[in-house]
């Protein structure tokens, strides 16, 4: 599955009628006066493109190894299947997070993608060090810390903005 062209031309094409493509069937609602709507949206999917990429090397392992299920006492395998899977337990509940308060507040669009730049750096860094068959703890140290203050800002901030407060 790579880059398809159409798909960015169709994009382009809903961005300069103001809409997302959603709109074009009545299920979203306007996008804001600067016709964008892409803040969450543009680290969503390359977070999704990260997803992506780990899975392909674990599945890639398990053909180089002959291992369907479990990590067949390989550690190799079994940092690839960690890595994928520490991305699948944080990546999804970071990315509502910050989708919601794009949506539902009006924070400034340079903080989404602060916060959500610290996201995908995070999950990098922290998947390239736990991948490593000789860890290297720094880096799944510092991974990890960028995304827990992630989360931690960001339920703050919804927090903040909510009726509760």
């Amino acid at each position: 599955m790579g880059f398809d062209p159409r798909m960015l031309a169709l994009a382009f094409f809903f961005q300069s009628q103001g809409m997302t493509p959603l709109e074009s069937n009545g299920l979203a609602r306007k996008s804001n006066e600067q016709g964008i709507r892409l803040t969450a949206s543009v680290h969503i999917g390359s977070s999704i493109r990260g997803m992506h990429g780990l899975s392909w090397r674990t599945l890639t392992l398990r053909r180089k190894h002959k291992v369907g299920v479990g990590d067949g006492n390989n550690k190799e395998l079994l940092k690839a299947i960690r890595a994928h899977a520490n991305c699948a337990e944080y990546v999804p509940l970071s990315l509502m997070l910050l989708y919601v308060l794009e949506e539902q507040y009006s924070y400034p669009a340079v903080l989404i993608h602060g916060l959500s730049a610290a996201l995908c750096l995070g999950r990098f860094v922290h998947a390239y060090g736990v991948s490593q068959v000789s860890e290297r703890f720094k880096f799944r140290v510092f991974g990890t810390a960028m995304t827990l203050s992630t989360l931690s800002i960001t339920s703050c901030l919804i927090l903040l903005g909510s009726s509760w407060f």
